[in-house]
């Protein structure tokens, strides 16, 4: 066997080798590759998911519910492009189902939110704000409508924290802490500050607005009555202490007096 074909089988085999590795190093990418696709698509709808069961149904707007459930079956077809379609299939029918009840709800009353879930629900609400910017940009929901769902959301925001403490103020309230009621009414007043040209922000802060005036009143007047209290106390101990000396002082008078 020749020099030269030694050279060359040697040549070709460490191409070989070099295709070989090249082939699992590209297969390893485009595995990986997949991978965070997935991630990606799987956490998309998860927070599509969670805004639609988590929020209360009246926070977000009809339109919005069908675009939500319409990026979500997008999100499953493309999970199902790369793995198994069938596997996503139910989910999809359940988004379908979504988007046909998507304007039945009661869109008029806004639930009031309790104390444990104020956190969670501003940050869903926050996702969603994202969300309808996202929208807006790529051109799925028009401008004016658009506008309107963020002011709606942002409202939302302010007053769901404003109401956790509103409860907060009326609990301070029972055990006669006028002080911190108002405290916690100046922020609820606080929470709508992002929104100061809002209509109904700006209806609510005037009311609690008011509502503080109010507990002012009713806590000066609680103090005057304390201090009042306690100085009539005061006067009625420095009474009894005088009444007090004086029938001593007689008895000594009469005891002397016998004495004599």
């Amino acid at each position: 066997m020749s020099s030269i074909t030694i050279t060359a089988i040697v040549g070709g085999g460490i191409i070989a080798v070099i295709l070989v590795v090249y082939l699992q190093q590209y297969r390893q990418r485009a595995a990986d590759a997949k991978r965070r696709m997935v991630n990606t698509l799987q956490d998309r709808h998860r927070q599509y998911s969670l805004m639609a069961s988590s929020l209360p149904a009246p926070f977000i707007s009809p339109e919005v519910k069908a675009i939500l459930a319409k990026r979500a079956i997008a999100t499953l077809e493309e999970l199902g492009q790369l793995g198994s379609p069938s596997e996503y299939q139910d989910q999809i029918e359940e988004w379908k189902t979504y988007a046909d009840n998507a304007g039945k709800e009661n869109q008029t009353v806004k639930p009031a939110v309790n104390g444990a879930a104020v956190q969670e629900i501003r940050r869903l609400l926050k996702i969603l704000y994202r969300f309808i910017e996202s929208q807006i940009k790529k051109g799925r929901l028009d401008k004016a409508s658009g506008a309107r769902n963020l002011e709606n959301t942002l409202y939302l925001i302010g007053k769901v924290l404003a109401d956790a403490h509103v409860v907060k103020a009326k609990s301070a309230l029972k055990a006669g802490r006028f002080r911190v009621a108002i405290h916690h009414y100046h922020d609820a007043i606080a929470a709508y500050s992002q929104i100061p040209n809002n209509a109904l922000a700006k209806k609510t802060v005037v009311l609690y607005r008011q509502q503080i005036k109010d507990l002012e009143k009713q806590a000066t007047e609680a103090l005057e009555a304390k201090s009042g209290a306690t100085k009539a106390s005061a006067d009625d101990k420095l009474s009894a202490q005088l009444d007090d000396m004086v029938n001593k002082e007689d008895t000594w008078k009469k005891k002397q007096a016998y004495d004599d």
